[in-house]
């Protein structure tokens, strides 16, 4: 891997800067610290700190060599021979997360167990990493000191925001996102389709008569968030004139939530059934309502996006999505497997489809 700026062993001597990125290049391909496909000419020009003229010419001579393959709008592949020089490396998968209490392990770590042992099936070691900088303002700030010391390695991010998200983009690293991918983010990536959630949704709402309808959204929405917002709006839509559709932003902490909460409860025409988006919410919401005296679902109906353990042991069951967890633990493996190969996979995303737990949270108003 190329040196995080400031190393004095990869500095620039002033001369013909072409040739001596070349150089630099070329030892770094043989040295099996460039993998294939070679990170853009943006990303090469930032880390050897010249223009991106000077990066084209390097490439080219290489190209020359024959040790590299550029095309136009491409990045720059590496040539077969250099390919088979490259010494095999142990491939590894690291995950990276905000912090060691990360939601994921709260929330998710069946996820995390499932690909844990896939991964170890297929001789891929398994890391975990926590590095909260990479989520904060300046991510570009933290990435080389974290990628210099890991080679042959598919980063996967989870939950990861959008400067986290693009920072690696940009970078030219394999990397897998599990989540939705922001808007003009070119990453592959694994996730549920929540897009066809939300309409499902709402198509299953009004298909039991509700036409007073509360949409629970988090105040700081993800893509995913996003995604299942656009896709129950536009179900909604598609109804009869009188649906009243309406959005309580949740802030993230629970008593300024039931703060809001309460006066829709309170309303003489309050919604018939509240659609909620992450477990947090939902939890609070379930107990906020029964806390208001309120019976579910005789008086008011509770459906979520999200799926969690106290939810199937909730009397009545929770009326939910459940996540794939096996379907969506082979996608990753397989795309993570591919990448560290050095395949091209397409940077979109590859979607499964969770499934509707009927639960006995949805009242049916047509009888």
């Amino acid at each position: 891997m190329l040196a995080p700026r400031g190393n004095p062993s990869w500095e620039v001597a002033r001369g013909s800067l072409a040739a001596r990125a070349a150089a630099l290049l070329r030892d770094a391909i043989h040295a099996g610290e460039l993998r294939d496909p070679l990170p853009g000419e943006h990303e090469l020009a930032r880390r050897l700190e010249i223009s991106r003229p000077s990066v084209g010419a390097a490439l080219a001579t290489l190209a020359a060599e024959g040790l590299i393959i550029v095309r136009q709008g491409c990045r720059s592949r590496l040539a077969p021979r250099a390919r088979r020089r490259a010494p095999a490396l142990p491939a590894s998968a690291c995950i990276v997360l905000p912090s060691s209490t990360d939601e994921m392990y709260q929330r998710q770590d069946h996820i995390r167990l499932e690909l844990r042992a896939r991964f170890a099936s297929r001789g891929i070691k398994w890391n975990e990493v926590a590095c909260p900088p990479l989520f904060g303002q300046r991510p570009e700030k933290h990435l080389p000191k974290l990628v210099a010391s890991r080679q042959h390695t598919c980063w996967i991010l989870r939950m990861a925001p959008e400067k986290t998200q693009r920072v690696f983009a940009d970078a030219g690293l394999p990397t897998l996102n599990i989540g939705t991918c922001y808007p003009g983010i070119q990453l592959p990536s694994v996730d549920a389709d929540f897009d066809a959630v939300g309409f499902h949704a709402a198509s299953t709402i009004l298909a039991r008569g509700h036409t007073r309808i509360g949409l629970i959204l988090p105040l700081e929405r993800r893509a995913g968030d996003d995604a299942c917002r656009l896709g129950f709006r536009r179900r909604i839509g598609q109804a009869s004139p009188g649906t009243e559709l309406t959005e309580i932003a949740a802030p993230e902490d629970p008593g300024r939530f039931r703060a809001r909460l309460d006066p829709i409860l309170r309303a003489p025409r309050r919604p018939t059934v509240l659609f909620t988006m992450r477990q947090p919410l939902t939890l609070v919401t379930l107990l906020h309502v029964l806390a208001s005296g309120l019976q579910v679902p005789q008086e008011i109906s509770l459906v979520s996006r999200d799926s969690h353990p106290l939810f199937e042991a909730a009397i009545p069951e929770l009326t939910r999505y459940e996540g794939a967890t096996s379907a969506l633990a082979n996608r990753i493996v397989r795309i993570t497997a591919n990448l560290l190969a050095g395949r091209h996979v397409a940077p979109r995303p590859s979607l499964v489809t969770p499934v509707f737990v009927p639960g006995g949270t949805l009242a049916d108003l047509r009888r």
